[in-house]
C-alpha cells in the first residue's frame, strides 16, 4: 500500500516518517488487506490489529519451528555420514573420504570426530588445530 492509498482510505494526512511505521505494522499482518487495515486504524481499533500481528508472529513462529525441526534432522544425518566417512578415510588412510567429511559438517566438527573416535588427524586438521591453539 502507498502513502497516498493509506490517506485516501483513511481520510487522514500523516508525514512520510509517520507513514512509514504505519506501513511497517500494515506489512507484517498477512492476513489482512489495505481496506480492512485502514477501517480498523481510522476505527483506532489498534487492539483488532495488534491481534492480527500476534496471529501472524504466530504463524511464523510455527513456520520457523517447522523449518528448524527439519535442519536439526538434516544436520544429525551429515554427522552420521561424516562419521561414516571419517571411518572409511581412517580404515583405508582415503584423504578423499577425509575431506568429503570435512566438506560435509565442517573442520571442527570433522576434526571433533575424529579425536573422539580416535582416528587419525590429517594434516590439514592438525593445521586446523595448532591455529586454534594459538
Amino acid at each position: 500500500m502507498l502513502q497516498k492509498e493509506f490517506e485516501a482510505l483513511t481520510g487522514k494526512k500523516v508525514t512520510a516518517e509517520e507513514y512509514a511505521e504505519i506501513e511497517k505494522v500494515y506489512m507484517a499482518i498477512d492476513n489482512m488487506d489495505k481496506e480492512e487495515f485502514c477501517a480498523a486504524w481510522n476505527e483506532q481499533k489498534f487492539g483488532y490489529i495488534v491481534g492480527e500481528l500476534v496471529k501472524s508472529v504466530q504463524e511464523l513462529t510455527k513456520w520457523r519451528d517447522h523449518w528448524k525441526k527439519r535442519l536439526d534432522e538434516a544436520e544429525e544425518r551429515a554427522r552420521g555420514a561424516a562419521f561414516e566417512l571419517l571411518k572409511g578415510a581412517n580404515e583405508h588412510n582415503d584423504e578423499d573420504l577425509k575431506e568429503a567429511a570435512i566438506d560435509l559438517v565442517g573442520m571442527k566438527e570433522a576434526v571433533s570426530i575424529d579425536l573422539k573416535e580416535e582416528f587419525k588427524l590429517s594434516e590439514a586438521e592438525r593445521d586446523y588445530l595448532l591455529e586454534y591453539l594459538q
